[in-house]
């Protein structure tokens, strides 16, 4: 039965889905033209000084089973590919198709979404192995190929946990794969986000093309909808590519974790697709095969047992993407966020459902909790007189972006489209108190920017 909760707002100690690995690759994979004759991950392994087979070696990526997956032994994980392998034996049924073939015979039995959907689905999410420089420590996750680039060249996100190595910075090293392969494809870190747990990494295009000859297509977006059904795609467990179904559960909730060695509050949404180590940067989608979110993590009832899992929405993924990219495209190493410098807090809410999208819908009335002053709000109101200042208790009607008006109805949502905001943009706030509604222009944005990292 779906769960039709509107809304949870609770902090939970989070569990970090990426795999302790044992490898590290120091050398690019692509050795012929345009990277299509690229040694295989144990080939550099080899190089690099692991003794024994390649069965062995794979068991050494596999990591531990973590707290997170003991209680998922009834959800419908489908390791797809295993499965294949399985039915292409005697004992199996000595199936002769492709692995195209059986996925989409297997998709038509036990989900509700078509074959061709998600095999596109699955074949635009990546394995991650990121690694330490000079040494053999590092961690597997999960990518999605965010976007092609005229120049032959890819992009791809992750989680920032994925990349960063604790209170050392990032890892030195990024691998690629594409499912069910051991070519490994080089990549590198551009910029992200430790406060909303994404980060990008770059594919030149020489590397690129071994995803375009997978036919391995960028995934397209849309926002998640509370009730529907959604798809879990990412290496559980480093034992491959995993398919999981289930649904969205709440619509938005905020979770602790570190990240860079910093304890951080993160928003989430919650679904009940198991995952597991692993996954983390994955791909959760919905039934029309668009990227909802990143899968993230879960946590651990200390009372019950019970298991939850999250995703950092869509939006979000696409706002800290957009904003590393074109940054990073205009020389800069990492993205820019402007500190408008208020706390929001709500102070009641609605719930109605809207026909339009066929989901339920929560407007909250969103006020100003706290005023910093070392911010755009604050040098505002060092200049304006006493009438025109930006008080605390006054209502956030609207925020406009270089012309783009925002209606606020959401507490989070002032400080994710402050990701939007570029150097030059002029920033509108509307406010309402008791003396009416009245508009603020907000210039010289620029000085108050931060990095993102």
């Amino acid at each position: 039965m779906k769960k039709k909760v509107l809304n949870i707002l609770k902090k939970s100690i989070f569990l970090i889905l990426v795999i302790p690995c044992m490898l590290i690759f120091t050398s690019c994979a692509a050795d012929g033209a345009n990277g299509q004759d690229g040694k295989s991950a144990y080939e550099i392994a080899v190089e690099h000084g692991f003794i024994g087979s390649e069965a062995e070696w794979l068991a050494s990526l596999k990591g531990h089973d973590g707290t997170n997956g003991e209680d998922g032994n009834d959800a419908p994980v489908l390791n797809t590919y295993e499965m294949y392998l399985k039915a292409k034996t005697p004992e199996g049924g000595s199936y002769s198709g492709t692995y195209l073939d059986f996925l989409k015979t297997l998709t038509s039995n036990n989900l509700d979404i078509t074959s061709d959907i998600l095999s596109k689905c699955y074949y635009s999410v990546l394995t991650v192995n990121a690694f330490r420089s000079g040494s053999t420590t590092g961690t597997t996750g999960s990518a999605v190929i965010y976007k092609y680039n005229d120049d032959g060249s890819a992009y791809v996100v992750t989680n920032r946990h994925v990349t960063a190595d604790g209170s050392r910075g990032n890892f030195a090293t990024f691998r690629l794969y594409l499912p069910n392969s051991n070519y490994s494809i080089p990549a590198t870190y551009i910029g992200g986000s430790y406060d909303n747990d994404v980060a990008v990494l770059k594919i030149e295009a020489a590397d690129a093309i071994a995803l375009k000859n997978a036919n391995a297509e960028a995934v397209t977006f849309d926002n998640h909808k509370l009730g529907e059904d959604c798809y879990a795609i990412g290496d559980n467990l480093g034992q491959g590519m995993a398919i999981t179904k289930g649904s969205v559960n709440t619509d938005s909730e905020t979770v602790e974790m570190s990240i860079g060695g910093t304890n951080r509050t993160i928003r989430v949404f919650r679904h009940d697709s198991y995952i597991n180590q692993g996954n983390s940067g994955g791909g959760l989608f919905n039934a029309n095969g668009k990227l909802i979110g990143l899968t993230n993590g879960g946590s651990k009832s200390a009372s019950s047992g019970d298991l939850k899992y999250y995703a950092i929405p869509a939006s979000v993924v696409v706002a800290v993407t957009e904003n590393v990219i074109e940054n990073y495209e205009e020389g800069n190493f990492a993205g820019v966020k402007f500190n408008l410098g208020i706390e929001t807090s709500s102070t009641s809410h609605t719930s109605y459902y809207d026909p339009s999208t066929s989901s339920a819908v929560l407007k909250e009335n969103v006020v100003i909790k706290s005023i910093s002053t070392n911010s755009i709000v604050g040098a505002y109101n060092n200049l304006a007189d006493a009438t025109n200042k930006i008080k605390v208790g006054d209502t956030i009607v609207s925020l406009t972006i270089n012309g783009k008006k925002f209606n606020i109805t959401r507490t989070y949502e002032i400080d994710e489209l402050m990701l939007l905001a570029r150097i030059g943009d002029k920033i509108v706030l509307e406010l309402k108190n008791s003396s009416g509604t009245h508009t603020v222009e907000l210039d010289e944005i620029s000085v108050y920017k931060l990095e993102m990292r």
